[in-house]
């Protein structure tokens, strides 16, 4: 399973976005997280949340909002 999670900059904690079965999946979901996070937390700058991928292995890949 793949994992989406956002990442509060300002409590420094994670939170469940979604699982998926595959890698296109988890990224369409991460970016579309991205996309929320954009419009809902706007002029947040460095407070703003982040987003990840977390592989089926545990490894997590930051997603850039670029």
């Amino acid at each position: 399973m793949w994992r989406v999670v956002g990442i509060d900059t300002f409590a420094r904690e994670e939170y469940g976005v979604g699982r998926f079965a595959t890698r296109g999946e988890a990224m369409a979901a991460a970016h579309a997280h991205l996309q929320h996070i954009a419009l809902h937390q706007a002029g947040a700058g460095e407070l703003q949340d982040s987003v990840a991928v977390i592989d089926p292995d545990g490894m997590q890949v930051p997603i850039d909002p670029a």
